[in-house]
């Protein structure tokens, strides 16, 4: 019996010796970044929108818009006007389309309305094409470019005529789907 205790008191001991001297090393797991690879007709900004909108991603766009008249000042009585509104971009056909309220004049007033506004842009060689129509003014840009930013999509552009200058600014960016 007391042999027995020695072989298992040495065994413990040994076992317990044996623990110690297996060091714990801080493995640095490897930096793999998954990388979504593109297919090959994905050359621009306006394909990589469209691919996204095929694969389930989600976007809105958001419109701001001001008119000028000849004199410089802002095109209505009182000198002070927004054009304001944003809706969901979706797929339609070769275009993006989105139909959306549009908010302009001055608020509070009799001056204030809103107009069901429709946004398609399309692709134009490199560039894009943005048709703006509703029920009081519409325009047609061509040569328009898509800005790629941090947080999404610019498009800065002006239509000049004779008599009035429109300047336009459009943000495209990601949003959760509803469905």
């Amino acid at each position: 019996m007391k042999l027995l205790k020695i072989t298992i008191l040495t065994l413990f001991l040994g076992l317990t010796n044996m623990q110690a001297q297996i060091r714990n090393t801080n493995l640095n797991k490897p930096k793999i970044r998954p990388r979504l690879s593109l297919p090959s007709y994905v050359t621009n900004t306006f394909d990589k929108i469209m691919y996204d909108l095929d694969h389930g991603i989600c976007y809105k766009v958001a419109m701001v818009s001001l008119e000028l008249d000849t004199k410089n000042v802002n095109h209505n009585s009182f000198n002070i006007e927004t054009r304001h509104g944003k809706g969901f971009l979706v797929k339609d056909g070769n275009e993006l389309k989105a139909i959306f309220p549009l908010q302009m004049g001055i608020k509070q007033t009799r001056y204030q309305q809103t107009v069901e506004t429709t946004l398609r842009i399309s692709k134009d060689r490199n560039n894009a094409k943005i048709d703006i129509r509703n029920s009081v003014y519409y325009h047609l840009i061509y040569d328009a470019k898509i800005v790629k930013k941090k947080n999404g999509y610019f498009i800065t552009v002006k239509k000049n005529t004779s008599i009035k200058t429109v300047s336009f600014t459009f943000a495209i960016y990601k949003t959760p789907c509803l469905i």
